[in-house]
């Protein structure tokens, strides 16, 4: 039973980038200077207040990111997100580089490196793709195998020229979706008879809505973490069935320490 869990909890991506210098946009959507801190107030299970900040920044080939902490406790999935990655912001455009392990209680040890995902470009059109990966996945389960195939996808949502949050009004406003689509089955053979037992159709079972604005970063985001296990009576499985919680992230304010 525990080679299934390892698999649902840890399907390993390899992010391929269609990133494209070109174009772009001189407008920042994500201040990376040092002491930059964010507050969020954060709704899910578990509610409460967040604060992210920049600590510094990291060279890795060639690029300069900007590195985050988050004071513990906190709730929401985009504080988790920053906190365990870095972040670049070149052209208007965000990439994040590290892995996506943002899945709460849902798939807590699931971890997907990530190298230079972008999550956000200003420059692209709504509904058109940022970036896309898929894996396919194959472990030893008991006497048979897990197969199992995975895709992580960001894609632009659009523009929105104003948004008022707590009483605050910002401008400029771009916002994308991030998604985990997976799905998996028991592969073997029966008494010399081949087997196929499906346990995870394909589902979505990440979607994170982020929308920046200009010159301050995150300000709002939606994140629904949700997954249905089947065949759940032939394989006894020790996780729950089924699971769906929904992460709302605002900011109530930003600012430097420097100021």
């Amino acid at each position: 039973m525990k080679n299934i869990i390892l698999f649902l909890l840890g399907l390993i991506l390899v992010s391929c980038s269609n990133n494209d210098d070109d174009g772009g946009s001189s407008v920042d959507f994500h201040p990376n200077s040092e002491g930059t801190y964010w507050i969020y107030e954060v709704m899910a299970n578990k509610s409460g207040t967040d604060s992210l900040f920049v600590t510094g920044s990291r060279q890795v080939d060639g690029s300069t990111y900007a590195q985050f902490d988050a004071r513990e406790p906190f709730y929401g999935l985009y504080t988790l997100f920053a906190k365990e990655n870095l972040l670049k912001s070149e052209s208007g455009r965000i990439y994040v580089r590290g892995e996506l392990s943002a899945f709460g209680d849902a798939f807590p040890e699931l971890s997907i490196p990530l190298d230079d995902l972008l999550i956000l470009d200003p420059s692209a059109s709504p509904g058109s793709q940022l970036d896309i990966t898929e894996q396919e996945i194959t472990i030893p389960y008991e006497a048979a195998s897990l197969t199992g195939f995975a895709t992580v996808r960001s894609e632009m949502l659009g523009t929105t020229a104003t948004l008022e949050l707590n009483g605050i009004s910002y401008t400029n406003i771009r916002s994308s979706v991030i998604t985990v689509t997976a799905s998996a089955a028991v592969t073997g053979e029966l008494d010399g008879v081949p087997i196929t037992i499906p346990v995870l159709g394909e589902q979505e079972i990440l979607r994170m809505e982020l929308s920046f604005a200009e010159d301050t970063g995150l300000v709002y985001s939606e994140a629904i973490l949700s997954y249905e296990l089947s065949n759940t009576q032939l394989l006894d499985l020790p996780i729950a069935n089924t699971y769906r919680e929904e992460i709302i992230q605002t900011l109530l304010r930003t600012g430097s320490s420097g100021e």
